[in-house]
Parts: structure tokens; sequence; C-alpha cells
């Protein structure tokens, strides 16, 4: 900064000079120091008329002279004079004696050596001085106008902000609203009972630029800011906006008077690293945070605090927006209205023109501690979300997350989602909600702790919420807090609510429900929707119920290859089977080989193959201890395959054949010679075929070692025919 201000000084005793010598007026004293020996400079232009002008700059350490006569470089042995007179005495020049300086330009390090001229605290324009960034590279350097450096960012301060948590009226600083006008503008002033820290930023934020946040600064906000359609608000984290109910007095949405920081139609806007702090009222409401109609918007640590109803954080009709990293907390609904609710963060909650926001991505947050009232709660219940996106939103992205102590941690209502690895934890009613129409969504690896009323939920509404995959997700302790003992809880669930749209189709894989003591069941399905299905998961003992259907639910009721078991889980004492109907393809293991079940469409089958990098790849299905595999369809089993209680040495196998050959059942195994057991149960024998010709048998038709009983129709001869070492021999049957 002592660079800086030297620059600044050194140009402007140019300027005043100049204008001195032009209005005959005295001209400015000029304090100086020689350069040293061997020391160059360069000159850009000549000095034409007579005023005051030496400077001297310290370029790459040096002290170079700039010659007001002279243009191009020169170096200096010793101390340079002027027409046979050396210019300094004492330190002081004369500036009559010497012409002005047109036009100058400077290039290089300014350094704690240069000129200085009128002294510290000299203000005017230098506007038009150009400066390279330091560095001792002096090449690719380029000189930018100090005006457009000033310019890339705004600071509240130098349009009048104090900023100490104190607000003031802009009647503390101006005489007269004119002057008050004068010194911003009419549109933006239109009374001195103004506030003058947010009369300020507003001004700055008019500018388009990004207004840097005054470190450590407390700034008063007492009417609501808008941002023009570009900059933005960037700041370290420790300045922040306190805000009172008593300036903001809205009771509901619509009037304008709830909403704080607005960017309407803005692209490339940023917010980062300040904070919002609220002092409400009971039935306050407000808007901190709005983006309307933005593109390519930054939403990034910031900490909002303090707020009593509302949406927090709320973008709309957006497009490429990124909320990371805030810290949302310490939030109080206190309302004696029904429609009220709190929420960190919400995504298309008031659509603009119908216009949906497209690629949202939320990630990283913090959001806890959204809290009601006693007297709501009894009133109303728990009307707080961490997280809520409507159903227009496109493509979003809710990810890494923590959110806790709030009523539901996400309200997800669209469709095409994805929900990733957040950790939710004291959610007084659910931890996750899809619900009015979210369909097609994929919920991966979150973790909901302590859920009241349910963990992970698929809900019916407005529309039919379809074909979302909820897959390696985690819900411990449901109603750890004891509060709904009377209520149906669980881990997972998919209900229609009473709607008359039902969820259908959503499948639950590879789930956990742990620490289950005090909840109903691990799932519930309760409605009328079709094809849901949970499978492949993990439902700790200390749960009541591994899965509740009430009532003459068509939904799907029970869970396969629960807790490991490869076979039939036996849920209810009868032992069913469910097969979970897949949307697309589930691919189970990330090794070289893998299983892969595949869904198809109504008329064809489903598929699970084995696959894989080998050339060929088995299957092996395996039941534990001597449980038995069963084939079976609509009617039943159609066949079972079951050991016989001793380690196997010796098994069948099942052979096809190509085009003209028989396919095959034999048996194989470690023994050399091992025999087919082919018998009835009782006394019941074994029925087979017999083959009937117009002639007689040869060996292409009996393979060696094999028998068979032939009806020659012409002959009409009935005979058992075996094949010994390529001879047929036979025996008539009569």
């Amino acid at each position: 900064m002592v660079v800086m201000r030297s620059a600044l000084s050194a140009l402007l005793g140019v300027l005043l000079a100049t204008a001195a010598a032009a209005q005959s007026l005295p001209r400015p004293q000029v304090v100086t120091q020689a350069p040293r020996n061997n020391s160059s400079f360069a000159a850009s232009t000549a000095y034409v008329d007579r005023s005051a002008a030496l400077l001297e700059l310290a370029v790459s350490g040096k002290a170079p002279l700039m010659n007001p006569a002279f243009m191009g470089l020169a170096t200096f042995g010793a101390r340079p004079t002027f027409a046979g007179e050396t210019p300094w005495d004492s330190g002081n020049l004369n500036p009559s004696l010497y012409a002005r300086l047109t036009s100058p330009r400077f290039s290089g390090t300014v350094g704690a050596e240069a000129l200085q001229i009128l002294g510290p605290g000299s203000t005017g324009d230098v506007s038009g001085m150009s400066v390279t960034a330091p560095g001792t590279a002096r090449s690719g350097l380029v000189a930018r106008a100090l005006a457009d450096m000033a310019a890339d960012t705004v600071n509240p301060l130098a349009y009048g902000a104090i900023c100490d948590g104190t607000g003031r009226p802009l009647s503390s600083r101006f005489a007269s609203l004119a002057e008050a006008q004068a010194a911003y503008s009419p549109g933006l002033v239109t009374s001195l009972a103004q506030d003058v820290d947010t009369v300020a930023w507003q001004a700055a934020l008019n500018t388009g630029r990004v207004v840097a946040f005054p470190a450590g600064r407390t700034c008063t906000l007492r009417a609501r800011l808008v941002l023009a359609a570009t900059g933005g608000i960037t700041g370290d984290g420790s300045g922040k906006f306190i805000a009172k109910a008593t300036d903001f007095p809205a009771t509901a949405i619509g009037t304008g008077a709830e909403q704080m920081l607005v960017s309407v139609g803005g692209t490339g806007i940023v917010l980062r690293g300040f904070g919002m702090s609220f002092t409400p009222a009971q039935n306050s409401f407000s808007r901190p945070i709005i983006v309307n109609r933005a593109t390519g918007v930054l939403i990034s640590d910031l900490e909002l605090s303090g707020f009593n109803a509302g949406n927090l954080i709320e973008v709309n009709s957006s497009t490429d927006v990124r909320i990371q990293n805030n810290l949302i907390r310490d939030g109080l609904l206190d309302r004696t209205v029904s429609n009220s609710q709190l929420t960190g963060v919400a995504i298309d909650d008031n659509l603009v023109s119908g216009t949906p926001s497209r690629r949202v991505r939320v990630t990283g947050n913090v959001i806890r501690k959204l809290l009601v009232t006693a007297s709501f709660r009894a009133s109303y219940q728990y009307q707080t979300d961490g997280i809520t996106v409507l159903p227009s939103a496109i493509d979003v992205v809710v990810a890494n997350n923590t959110i806790s102590e709030v009523g539901e941690g996400i309200d997800h209502q669209a469709s095409g989602g994805t929900i990733a690895a957040n950790t939710i934890s004291t959610t007084y009613q659910f931890g996750m909600k899809l619900i009015h129409g979210a369909s097609n969504n994929s919920v991966t690896g979150n973790t909901a702790i302590c859920p009241g009323l349910g963990g992970i939920v698929v809900y019916g509404g407005a529309n039919r919420a379809n074909g979302n995959v909820i897959v390696g997700n985690i819900v411990s302790g449901v109603n750890c807090l004891g509060e709904y003992d009377a209520n149906t809880t669980y881990a997972y669930a998919v209900s229609d609510l009473g709607s008359p749209f039902p969820a259908s189709n959503n499948s639950f894989i590879g789930n956990s429900a742990t620490s289950g003591a005090k909840a109903s069941t691990a799932y519930l399905w309760n409605g009328t929707g079709a094809g849901n299905s949970a499978s492949f998961g993990y439902i700790s003992s200390d749960y009541l119920r591994q899965v509740l259907a009430p009532g003459a639910t068509p939904m799907a009721a029970n869970l396969l290859g629960m807790n490991g078991n490869v076979g039939v889980a036996d849920i209810s004492g009868a032992a069913p089977l469910m097969s979970p109907k897949l949307v697309g393809t589930l691919t189970v293991s990330e090794l070289p080989n893998k299983v892969q079940v595949l869904g198809n469409d109504a008329g064809s089958e489903p598929t699970i193959a084995c696959l894989g990098d080998d050339a060929n790849v088995g299957c092996t299905h395996q039941t534990k201890g001597t449980g038995v595999h069963r084939f079976r369809n609509g009617g039943g089993d159609q066949f079972r395959v079951s050991g016989n209680g001793a380690t196997t040495a010796n098994f069948g196998v099942a052979r096809g054949a190509a085009t003209g050959a028989a396919p095959s059942l034999a048996p194989d195994g470690t023994d050399a010679n091992i025999a087919l057991d082919l018998g009835g149960k009782g006394t019941s024998g074994i029925l087979s075929g017999i083959f009937t010709r117009t002639v007689d048998p040869t060996t292409g038709d009996i393979p060696a070692g094999r028998c068979a009983d032939w009806s020659n129709t012409t002959a009409g001869t009935l005979k058992r025919v075996c094949n010994i070492a390529g001879t047929l021999r036979s025996v008539a049957l009569n």
C-alpha cells in the first residue's frame, strides 16, 4: 500500500503542477530525493511547456530520475544538471525552471524511495495512471490503468459505509436531502431517514462490480439490497450484516418487505464469505438470500442465523447455480398461522413465469437447529426443512450436506435428481422424503440417524412418485427420542399417504436398518402402489418386525437377501419370496466378474446374467447350510436342488446339444465310475419314451454305451437295443 500511495502521490503532483501553470496559480512545492549514482530511467514523451515536475521513481530497487526535457534512456554516473544548474538545493526543487510532462506514462515497480508530492493524505484524480504488477521478470507484464484496478472490487466504505454495528440515518451526515442526493443519486436516496450503511452498500452494488465485504466489520441492513446484473459480494468470512424484524416487518410473502439481498436476472453473480444475522419477532417472515432468473451463480461460505420463518437461501428459475459450504443455523419458527415454514435451502419454491431451475448443485452445506416453538408444534407440528427441492427443478444434485435438528432433513419433490452422501441426524419427522411426483431419482449412500417417524420414505401426493432407486443407505435409531411411541415408525417406507396417486416401482437395494428398538418396523408398505421392492440389505435383530404391510395392500410385502441370506428370507413365518422389480439395470459387484440384473418391458422376461472380463464366466448359486434351491412360478415350486447332508463329491450335469444331437443328463464328480440314480417316489418309478421309426437303429442313432427302446413300425417289432463297443445287440420286448 505504501508503494501504491507513493505512485499515486507522484502522479498527482504532475497533474497539480500542470494545472497551476495553466491557471497562474502558486505552484506546489515538490520534495524529492537525489537519484543514486549509476541509476537509469525511461521517459516516453518530451516536456513541452513550462511548469513544475521532476519525478523520481524506484524501479527494480533503483532510484531513477525522470528528466522533464529528455526522451529515451539516461544513465547517470553522477548527479545530473540541467542548463548548467543543479536542480537540488537541500532537497528543494524550483518548479518554475522546468517544463511539465505531457501524457506521462510509467512502468515498473514503484518503491519506497518514490517521490512524494504534497505529502501523505493528498487527494486527487489519478485514474489516468497505469502500473504493472511487481515482479523480477519485466517481460510479459501488462500495464493497467489504476482506475480499472481500483474498479475490480468495490468497498462499501468508499461509499460512506461505517459498518460498526450501529445504524445511523443519513441525516447524521448530510444537512439536507439535496446534499445526500448529490452525493449518491435521487433514485437511491429519497429520505434522510435511510440508513447510512444500507445506502452505501446499495451504491457499491449498483456499480455491477464485486463488492468486498470489509473484514471484521458489522454492517447494518435496514432495507432490501438489490444486486446489479453482474458482480456480487465477497469476503473472508469475518464480516456480517445485521438486520431486525422492525426494519423488515413482513408477516407473509409477497410484499417485498421480507426480502433482504436479491438478485434478479443476474449473470455470474458471486455471494461468498460473509454472514447475515437476524433479530426476529413473533410472526416475522424473511427471505435473506433470493436469486431469481439468474445464470452461473455461486453462493458459498455464508453464515445465516437467527431467522424466524421463510426460505433462507432461495433460488428460483435459475440455471447453473452452486450453493456450497454455507452454514445455516439457529432458526426458531415462532408463528401463529398454519401456512408457515422455515427452510434452509429452497429450489423453485416461488417459480418465475413457469421457468424451472436447471443444474443446481447443493453441496457441503451445514444446516442445524431450525426448530419450532412449543406452541407452534402443538398446533402445526414441525414445519422446518433443511433442503427443499420443488417439482419443477431439473437435474438437481444434493450431496455431502450435514443436516441436524430440523423437522425434515431433505424434502425432495423433483425428478431425475441425485441425493448422495448426506448425513442427516435428529430429524423430528423424516430424514428424507420423496413426495409429490418425485420420480427416477438416485438416492445413494446417505445416513439418517435418529429420525422421528421415518428414515427414508417415498410418498404419493399431488403426483405419482415412481421409479426411484434407493441404494446403499443407512438408517439408524428410528424414534430414538421416543416422541412417536404411539405411531407407526420405520426405517424405510412406501406409502400413498391417502393420495389418489400411489407410489409405484420404487426399489430399495442394499440398504441397512440398524438400532431399531424403538421402531415399529424396518420396512413399511402401505397403500395401493405396485412394484415396490426391497432386496439385499441388512436389518438388525432389534427391530420388532422386518416388514409391515397393514391391510390388504398389493405392495410387495417381502424381503429378499436380507442380512446376507441368499435363500428365502423368513419374514412372516411362511417364508415368502419376493422378486424385486428393477427399473433398468442393476450390477452387483465392481469386481472384474459380476452379476447383472436387467429389467424388461411388459411381455418380456427380465434377466439375471453372470458376466465380466474373463472369456467364460460361470455362475454359482449357493444356499447356507442345507438350504434348498427352489425354482418356482406362480403355481409354486417347479424344481428343487437339495444336498444329501454330506460333503458333495459327485453330482449331476445337464448339457444342451447342437442341432441333430441330444441334450444329456449325466453324473460327474471325483470318482472314476459314477452311476446315475433316477427313481420314483414310493412305489412309483421312472417313465421314459420309445423311439418310433420305420427302420431298425444304427450305431449313429445309439452312441456307444447307451441303450434305447426301439419300435420298428414297418417290421412290427419292439426291442431293447444297446451299443456295446460299437456293436448293436438287442432283446425283444413282449
